[in-house]
């Protein structure tokens, strides 16, 4: 993720990976609809393909924080958002798909870039 950042620079806002489910004793569950592959590479999304898909879909196919990377400085610059809180756009906080309310914030930034393994 590091050096996706480091090799493609200001362009892009946030890092992800698959992902898969595992169980209770940590055996890999089979994908459900979030889960799935959403290329069979790694490669750039435009900003824009990739919350639309979100969004249309209703799906957080960019997975939970701790499948993701961005910088932090992509938040603090936001003027409109209170700095203590990362599940907002502007002053609306989220508490239903509060990741995707990050995502989105992010990918308003910059692209993304998806980690297939």
């Amino acid at each position: 993720m590091v050096d996706a950042f480091t090799q493609l620079g200001n362009a892009v806002s946030l890092v992800f990976s698959r992902r898969a489910r595992i169980d209770l004793l940590g055996n890999v569950m089979p994908d459900d609809i979030q889960t799935q592959p959403i290329a069979q590479r790694n490669g750039a999304f435009r900003a824009k393909m990739l919350a639309n898909l979100c969004l249309i879909k209703s799906t957080n196919f960019i997975g939970e924080p701790s499948a993701a990377m961005f910088r932090r400085g992509d938040l603090i610059a936001d003027p409109a958002a209170n700095r203590n809180r990362l599940f907002c756009i502007g002053a609306q906080e989220f508490t239903c798909l509060a990741d995707l309310a990050l995502w989105l914030r992010l990918l308003s930034k910059g692209d993304a870039f998806y980690i297939a393994d």
